[in-house]
């Protein structure tokens, strides 16, 4: 297992590098036609009144192409991850503070795993957590947005979604009441998963889940949550290749520092840019 996560972690960082040496971003790999839609994305956001200083390129790019690279749903996704700033009071440009991430937020970071990609090459959001403190709820979902963005950080991905997978064998069977708060927020973001397993549930842990995906489904009209299957670990091999799992044999802190680093790393393939207007001189 360890060898196949570090030979997971080397194709990844490897492709990272490969783009980044070659002076190309995500933005160059878009076609003419999906540079178009983000364009109409970027003027719908600025139009709708959104401040200019919560719209990101790569931000918005992201939406857009999980959206299908319709600009009504990427608009409307993109307003609903705002909420989410709000709801827990940072900015957009607080996600790139080093401040912040190295005062709390790289803490939350041992709970996102460093994958390969699934069987049809595309990028693998796995979650290994447990339950989150109220006063670390900020910096919980500041380390899951940005760990969000690192996943979709190739074009196949982009295009095409994701494999989602959701590990709570290990999670206490204690609450802290701010569960459904949680879920509602993470069921806003945009998503485009091939596969939703959850794996690691028992039958208390499925219905207490199942009332966490009801409520959160109040929120959103979203058919993602129809993908939703209850699995043992041998159903996600299946999609997931051995050299693309993650190493679950690293203590924490090795977690922390490897899902850390992969998203630094996989964020640089992005232009960094804040304000319509800037993001307009990318086209």
């Amino acid at each position: 297992m360890a060898e196949a996560a570090k030979s997971a972690e080397a194709r990844t960082s490897a492709g990272a590098e490969t783009a980044t040496k070659a002076g190309k971003t995500i933005f160059d790999m878009l076609t003419l036609a999906e540079k178009n839609v983000v364009k109409d994305v970027i003027g719908a956001l600025e139009e709708d009144g959104v401040s200019d200083d919560m719209i990101g390129l790569r931000e918005v790019v992201i939406t857009t192409m999980i959206s299908k690279q319709r600009v009504d749903v990427a608009v409307k996704k993109y307003k609903a991850m705002l909420g989410i700033f709000r709801d827990f009071d940072f900015s957009l440009k607080d996600l790139y503070d080093e401040r912040k991430f190295a005062g709390g937020v790289s803490n939350h970071f041992a709970n996102y795993l460093v994958c390969g990609k699934d069987i049809d090459g595309l990028s693998i959001m796995w979650i290994d957590g447990g339950v989150i403190p109220v006063e670390e709820e900020k910096n919980s979902v500041m380390a899951g947005m940005l760990y969000w963005m690192a996943v979709h950080s190739d074009i196949t991905t982009l295009r095409n979604g994701i494999t989602f997978v959701i590990d709570i064998g290990n999670k206490p069977d204690k609450t802290i009441g701010n569960e459904r708060k949680l879920q509602a927020t993470w069921q806003s973001m945009a998503l485009r998963p091939q596969h939703i397993f959850i794996v690691g549930a028992g039958f208390i842990k499925r219905m207490f889940i199942n009332g966490l995906i009801k409520f959160a489904s109040l929120f959103t009209k979203s058919k993602i949550v129809r993908r939703i299957q209850f699995v043992e670990m041998e159903a996600v091999h299946e999609v997931v290749p051995v050299d693309s799992r993650p190493d679950y044999d690293l203590p924490r802190s090795q977690r922390k520092t490897r899902a850390e680093a992969f998203v630094k790393e996989q964020l640089t393939i992005y232009p960094e840019r804040f304000g319509a207007k800037n993001c307009l001189l990318s086209f």
